[in-house]
């Protein structure tokens, strides 16, 4: 079969006859998955935002905020309460609350079980749940004020959890 037969089979109106049905099937196919996509999208718009975060979490986690080591962490937050005024108290917190849930995931402890857990699993697990309500009531309402002795008290709990945890 030479080039030019091909070319005169592939332009004929019988191949166009025969495939035709074909064709109007494939783009009945495309349009209903195209309406079924955008209905999902409309439906479902808060999980996918939800996981294009996750996703680009994901590919940015080497990003050098993350990069830094508990103890790095951990020692920019001692920096910031021993400042003793209510902003950085708050940036504390706000880091404090990150820093907590990063090592209750290295530690295999969800958000659901921390109040069930026990002081073997995790020291002074009510003074983290304490910090990080309060991190929940400073994110919520900026003007929050924040008794600057109490939380140091809860920070001094923390440092201790994380020092028998070995984590510093």
């Amino acid at each position: 079969m030479s080039i030019e037969e091909l070319n005169l089979f592939l332009t004929s109106s019988e191949l166009n006859n025969f495939l035709l049905p074909f064709k109007i099937l494939a783009v009945f196919f495309a349009a209903a998955f195209l309406y079924g996509a955008n209905k999902y999208y409309k439906m479902e718009q808060f999980g996918i935002s939800e996981w294009i975060r996750k996703f680009n979490h994901f590919f940015h986690m080497s990003s050098p905020a993350e990069a830094k080591t508990f103890p790095e962490r951990f020692q920019e937050i001692v920096n910031l309460i021993n400042k003793k005024n209510q902003i950085d108290t708050k940036a504390a917190l706000l880091k404090t609350e990150y820093l907590v849930w990063d090592i209750l995931k290295k530690i295999k402890i969800s958000e659901e079980t921390l109040e069930d857990v026990t002081e073997e699993q995790l020291p002074n697990a009510k003074a983290l749940k304490s910090l990080i309500d309060t991190a929940d009531k400073v994110r919520q309402d900026p003007a929050y004020s924040v008794n600057i002795e109490k939380t140091r008290e809860s920070f001094i709990l923390m440092r201790d959890t994380l020092i028998k945890l070995k984590i510093i």
